[in-house]
């Protein structure tokens, strides 16, 4: 299940503050709706943030400590390696009541890279400051973290969801039908200690083919 929570399609509600300024709607590079938002990183602290505490309200109570809030950001091109991290607020205000999670990596797991990236902030891994009604949800802010330096301009966010994933059961052949004593599968056995893992039938069948 995705809920969007906000799709940075105007500046109407947002907010900068530390090291962003010039906030601006952007038609030309986007990823959902019909804009993203533009801002320009300047130099002075290596911190800036976007905030909005006038979000739709969602009741997320059905999702407490599950899913994950994702974000998507564009870094201008050749400004990726100076990218630190990304910590999002989410709750019923950015300054008293919200759970937050810091991330250093995309959300695959590799480093931010220059262009569009995805952002996941984990829920069950949040810390929560104050006491949060998930019934009112209406508030985000995220921080970036970076080291100083000329002013990065053009810097974007867009697609603001939090979305649940669902469990799947998958079925696979596997060449790994021997474990260790130790407990490490292996596709051939090199000690009589070592178990085959095969139905009864398979097992048969197995030992006829040998």
């Amino acid at each position: 299940r995705v809920i969007q929570l906000d799709s940075f399609d105007g500046t109407t509600g947002f907010t900068v503050g530390g090291d962003a300024g010039t906030l601006a709607k952007n038609t030309l590079n986007f990823l959902e709706g019909s804009a993203s938002l533009s801002m320009t990183l300047t130099y002075s602290t290596g911190s800036a943030y976007i905030e909005k505490t006038t979000l739709t309200s969602q009741d997320l109570t059905d999702f407490r400590l599950l899913g994950a809030w994702f974000i998507k950001v564009f870094i201008p091109s050749g400004f990726s390696a100076r990218f630190t991290s990304f910590t999002l607020r989410s709750g019923n205000d950015t300054g008293t009541n919200y759970w937050s999670k810091a991330v250093t990596a995309a959300h695959d797991g590799t480093a931010f890279k220059d262009g569009w990236n995805i952002l996941r902030f984990d829920w069950s891994s949040a810390t929560e400051t104050g006491t949060v009604d998930e019934t009112l949800m209406d508030s985000m802010r995220l921080t970036v973290a970076f080291t100083t330096g000329v002013a990065i301009p053009g810097f974007l966010v867009d697609d603001f969801t939090h979305q649940l994933g669902s469990m799947y059961d998958l079925h696979y052949y596997s060449s790994y039908l021997f474990k260790s004593a130790a407990g490490v599968w292996i596709e051939k056995p090199t000690d009589d200690a070592d178990t085959i893992n095969l139905s009864g039938d398979a097992y048969k069948i197995f030992t006829d083919i040998g």
